[in-house]
């Protein structure tokens, strides 16, 4: 009977630790960043700018779930314990699941993002004391994601 593959090495697993950072860093940064929004946008209207802190915190609520799935795969190709029962086609085929469904729910939180990055750019383009360039950006950058 076969083990399952290691990772390749130190590196590899450093550079997945940091993605991992990386990902929680922008949820923590998306929560007052909503806050910030609503108190400068609810001039506007105060009902698209409550719309647009909860479309952020549902997208950002859905990426830090999701994030559970990005140790899967670390957990399910290490060598030992329990997993023994499996073979390593097996534990090859749930590490590949787990980093499946972790592409499904980053694409569902997406669609929340892409939902308030237009809401912010209309208020943006209705307030008379932001750029018009960040109207542009907002938008781009809902049709992006």
């Amino acid at each position: 009977m076969r083990r399952p593959p290691r990772l390749t090495s130190w590196r590899t697993r450093r550079a997945f630790d940091w993605v991992f950072v990386a990902e929680i860093v922008t949820c923590i940064t998306c929560i007052p960043l909503a806050v910030i929004f609503y108190n400068l946008l609810k001039i506007v209207n105060k009902s698209l700018a409550l719309a647009d802190v909860f479309f952020s915190l549902v997208g950002t609520a859905i990426e830090a779930t999701v994030l559970l799935d990005h140790f899967a795969p670390l957990i399910f190709l290490q060598p030992g314990g329990y997993l023994g029962a499996f073979t390593p086609e097996q534990l090859q085929a749930q590490a590949y699941i787990s980093l499946q469904l972790q592409d499904i729910g980053l694409s569902i939180a997406l669609v929340f993002f892409g939902l308030d990055c237009f809401i912010v750019g209309y208020l943006v383009f209705r307030s008379s004391f932001l750029p018009r360039i960040m109207v542009c950006c907002s938008q781009l950058r809902g049709l992006v994601t």
